[in-house]
């Protein structure tokens, strides 16, 4: 019921940085798309930042899209805007920040078909054409009897396989893959209904069977590949990537797949934009970032076309890369413009990103600088400043639930292994302790407003955002992952204690503890 339950095998690399303004720049955008565009130091690999005006964005836009996240109060957690390599505006919705690494899901396909190029570039693998009887079978005799030689590696890279398979997320399928104790011959281990190459059919199991490629060929687990060659080039150094039990990191976006903070994925999206260069050095080819945001199969939907793990909007203009729950990167050669999103939306409403960017941030572009509004820019800073989850009301906790406060609770056995709980309310500040699993975790929580609570590589946020007789509701997750158990109510009666959990998908979890005695904390 706590994000602590959902805790999966992470590989972690974290040296937090902090980024400097370099000023703005005053220059002309015709002036400034005649050079080529590095947006960082020499030195630091920080970003420059400019005003949104310099680099021809009109603020008036800006605000207006800062005024509908406010009203609509949908879960959008992060953007970044850099336009001609600059840094031009970026705002994190409190208690997200720019250093909190954020789920990429289905955008870390995007990743895992750069690092295939590189792996070509490397001689590792020959190229698209290569046969998987030649890159998987000869290590699997089960692969060798299911695999023929015209399914090549091009087709897991645009979806095109031909077997009858898809993402179904109502269904178990994808966790059925990663119990599997071969998830590639799982993966392919399916009937034929069109020949390779044939039609699009979208389904994440062919972008893991990449991660397994890339594992076998290069000699190296996918996440050791892309801190050698794409994460340290980059001046990438704080990521979270997710494995499976058996090792295999998610290459394409289970579990959360990678993690990155806005920023770090904006530069992996610049150096794609400025095709595979980055502060002067080619790190992937540009035949291969041309290839493989090229358009290579009408999918019958939206986004209209695919490349190679990457989407493309029907005029060919825009490359996207597509995450579950609304994550965005949105690549404009033409407009030298990269922006990301990071997001908690549900199903239904995961396009509303890309509603944002059709309607605000693509009208706000100009050829030339836009005049300064010192006015409209005190009113955008406002507006970024007071971005916020938070309660509608004023919340206190009611007289009726103290004398439940300050006291252990413990719970039998149950499936979630939670052992106990101890609530300190002190000086008018809650704190939460849970056991689970004979481990100790303690939160700070807010009332009416999230705090903040750092545990190992891991940034929580907790608060109660109502209250009544006897009970009181609040959120506790982890910031930069889904929330899946979206409301925690606690219930005080005689000598015991409630807690039910809702999910994201509305289902309810209810377990019962009793007071035990003095807290440990």
């Amino acid at each position: 019921m706590l994000p602590i339950l959902f805790s999966i095998i992470l590989h972690i690399v974290c040296k937090p940085s902090k980024d400097t303004s370099a000023g703005s720049s005053s220059d002309s955008i015709n002036r400034l798309r005649s050079r080529e565009i590095f947006a960082v130091t020499d030195s630091a690999q920080k970003w420059e930042k400019a005003t949104p005006e310099s680099q021809g964005i009109d603020l008036e836009y800006l605000v207006k899209m800062m005024e509908e996240l406010h009203t609509n109060n949908r879960n959008i957690n992060g953007i970044v805007i850099i336009r001609n390599g600059y840094l031009v505006f970026d705002a994190y919705r409190k208690p997200y920040s720019a250093e909190i690494p954020h789920v990429l899901y289905s955008c870390t396909k995007s990743v895992t078909s750069t690092l295939i190029g590189l792996a070509i570039a490397d001689g590792y693998i020959k190229g698209p054409e290569q046969s998987l009887t030649d890159l998987l079978s000869p290590n699997s005799e089960k692969l060798k009897n299911i695999l023929s030689p015209d399914l090549k590696l091009k087709h897991l890279l645009t979806m095109t396989t031909g077997l009858d398979d898809r993402d179904d997320f109502m269904s178990d399928d994808l966790c059925k893959l990663l119990r599997s104790d071969d998830p590639t011959y799982y993966t392919l281990n399916k009937k034929r209904v069109n020949k390779p190459g044939e039609r699009f059919r979208y389904n994440t199991k062919v972008s893991y069977v990449l991660g397994t490629i890339l594992r076998e060929k290069t000699g190296m687990n996918v996440d050791t590949y892309a801190e050698k060659k794409l994460f340290k080039p980059l001046g990438i150094s704080k990521y979270i990537w997710a494995v499976s039990p058996n090792g295999t990191v998610h290459a394409g976006g289970c579990s959360g797949g990678l993690r990155l903070t806005a920023k770090d994925f904006a530069r992996f999206a610049l150096m794609v934009a400025q095709n595979g260069k980055w502060r002067g050095r080619q790190i992937v080819p540009t035949e291969w970032v041309k290839t493989a945001t090229n358009a290579h199969i009408f999918t019958r939907g939206y986004p209209a076309y695919y490349g190679y793990q990457w989407w493309i909007t029907h005029n060919k203009k825009i490359t996207m890369a597509m995450g579950y729950g609304g994550q965005r990167a949105f690549i404009v050669p033409e407009e030298q413009l990269v922006v990301i999103f990071f997001s908690d939306l549900p199903p239904g409403l995961e396009r509303y990103p890309d509603e944002i960017f059709y309607q605000y941030i693509q009208k706000s572009l100009s050829l030339q600088a836009t005049p300064k509004n010192p006015e409209m820019n005190k009113r955008l800073e406002a507006l970024v400043n007071s971005w916020e989850y938070k309660s509608e009301h004023r919340v206190t906790i009611p007289e009726s639930v103290i004398p439940y406060l300050n006291k252990r609770y413990t719970f039998k056995k149950n499936d979630i292994n939670l052992n106990a709980l101890e609530l300190k309310y002190q000086d008018g500040l809650l704190s939460f302790l849970e056991v689970m699993n004979n481990k100790k975790y303690i939160y700070r929580i807010g009332i009416g407003k999230y705090l903040t609570t750092q545990i190992g590589d891991h940034c929580y946020a907790a608060a109660v955002l109502s209250s009544e007789p006897n009970k009181f509701r609040m959120r506790l997750f982890e910031l930069g992952q889904l929330h899946r158990f979206d409301v925690i109510i606690v219930h005080f009666e005689k000598n015991s204690i409630e807690i039910s959990s809702k999910d994201f998908y509305g289902r309810v979890y209810t377990l019962k503890g009793r007071n035990t005695g003095k807290m440990t904390f």
